[in-house]
């Protein structure tokens, strides 16, 4: 719950891309990669980019949005990689209002420095790739970039699990997209849950055509999404 505060906290101010408060929200999981002790690529952990965003019928640029990037290196076959995302920016200040995100998706980002804190301890045989992507609430920007700017070949990411709103449900059922287009990875989503009192529910969702894992996929990786019901 620590990083969920920490992200939904008042002086992050809805981690809307393009604001201070994003900003922090940058530097704070940044920090988190260094002293989880993962390696940045290309000498940083951040990927900078700019895009164009209309509001109100005003176009307004946003310079220096950026997505975090950071790697677990693997123990047989360091240049194959699964990517674990979350997207971390929200809606910001609207009306006087913060919107915090505390479930989207501050819950996304501390489930996926859980899941690297753990795997920095038992790497695994592939490379794991963790991201926090900017701006998806304005139209997938930073899963774009990624897609245009790849840090690694794309030929070589064999997955993507995306974490978006894992905050919500209190009954342990988790609901999995992406099996339904990559009937692959069913046998890997279920001997994961295997033995644990965890319910998975696969299903072809539209949600996920506004995931980050959804532009990703578009570059024929195998992709997927988790969702707490």
């Amino acid at each position: 719950m620590r990083d969920v505060e920490a992200l939904s906290a008042p002086e992050m101010e809805g981690r809307l891309s393009g604001t201070p408060g994003n900003k922090r929200a940058q530097a704070f999981i940044a920090a988190q990669f260094k002293d989880i002790g993962l390696e940045p690529l290309n000498g940083a952990f951040e990927q900078k980019f700019s895009f164009k965003k209309t509001t109100r019928g005003t176009v307004q640029d946003v310079p220096d949005a950026a997505n975090l990037m950071a790697l677990v290196g693997g123990t047989a076959e360091r240049d194959r990689y699964v990517v674990v995302s979350a997207h971390y920016d929200h809606l910001g200040v609207r009306g006087g209002q913060v919107y915090r995100g505390a479930d989207d998706n501050a819950s996304g980002v501390a489930a996926m420095l859980a899941a690297a804190r753990w795997f920095r301890a038992h790497p695994p045989r592939q490379s794991l790739l963790f991201v926090a992507f900017d701006a998806e609430e304005e139209g997938l920007q930073g899963a774009r970039h990624f897609v245009a700017h790849p840090p690694v070949p794309l030929d070589r990411i064999s997955t993507v699990v995306n974490l978006d709103m894992v905050g919500r449900g209190d009954k342990n059922v988790l609901f999995v997209t992406g099996t339904h287009h990559y009937p692959a990875l069913k046998p890997i989503v279920e001997d994961a849950a295997r033995g644990r009192s965890i319910t998975i529910t696969r299903r072809p969702c539209r949600s996920m055509s506004a995931s980050p894992a959804f532009v990703v996929a578009t570059a024929n990786v195998p992709s997927g999404r988790a969702i707490p019901r």
